[in-house]
């Protein structure tokens, strides 16, 4: 009994305890959706954000566990080509496959792979914008179902101070035939920093289909769009 209240104490304060070096002091620290890499060791995980890990001070992996578990494995590399306080340009590669397929017996394992450049740029001290774009080539029953594409991310990050940070991101995607937007989502997030957790809440904008029903086998047999969608996490950073 002493033992387990201990180790809720102990982890209590991992999670709560005030971490002056874990809050946000500049733009240059924010790596979501920019073109900024962590720390070498640095590492952040939560419920809806990837895992991230600074395997150097240019080199960043990110890797979401939630989506691997659906049996998708999923990786993002951010290698930092140019990185000051002012400025950040990386290359950027992904890779993402799903075998839910092996369930039904089916030897299809739809999936794609992109590369591009980010570029993040400190436009005062508590605000930052950030441009990114690339190629995005799917394959499997997914490179039947959709075209080779070019992906595009802009954002804006407003630090309110150390611990309060405001995000606007649009993210999309354009088609070749013809060459016109397939996909557009715009999010607005806040959130706040507690030592070395983080909450963030928010809204996204687009297009997000939600089933309705499903036949006798289980498959989706109806479907809507909704406009809005709701977003909510919770992140640490180590």
């Amino acid at each position: 009994m002493k033992l387990s209240v201990r180790l809720l104490v102990l982890l209590w304060l991992l999670v709560w305890m005030p971490s002056p070096a874990r809050a946000w002091e500049s733009t240059s620290e924010l790596v979501m959706g920019t073109a900024r890499c962590m720390e070498r060791g640095a590492m952040m995980v939560g419920i809806l954000t990837p895992l991230g890990y600074g395997i150097t001070e240019s080199v960043t992996v990110f890797t979401s566990p939630i989506v691997a578990l659906l049996l998708t494995p999923n990786l993002q590399v951010r290698v930092g080509a140019w990185q000051t306080p002012q400025t950040a340009v990386a290359i950027e590669l992904g890779y993402q496959q799903s075998f839910l397929s092996m369930q039904q017996g089916d030897h299809d394992y739809p999936g794609f792979v992109q590369g591009g450049l980010a570029w993040s740029r400190t436009l005062r001290g508590d605000l930052q914008a950030t441009l990114a774009a690339g190629y995005e080539s799917p394959f499997g029953s997914a490179g039947q179902e959709s075209e080779n594409r070019i992906y595009y991310r802009a954002g804006l990050d407003y630090l309110i101070n150390q611990s309060d940070l405001l995000m606007l991101r649009l993210h999309g995607a354009l088609g070749f035939s013809p060459f016109l937007p397939t996909s557009q989502t715009l999010m607005a997030v806040y959130a706040h920093e507690f030592g070395r957790a983080h909450i963030g809440v928010g809204l996204a904008v687009g297009d997000f289909p939600v089933s309705t029903s499903r036949d006798s086998a289980g498959a989706i047999d109806k479907s809507t769009n909704l406009p809005l969608f709701p977003w909510l996490d919770f992140w640490w950073s180590f």
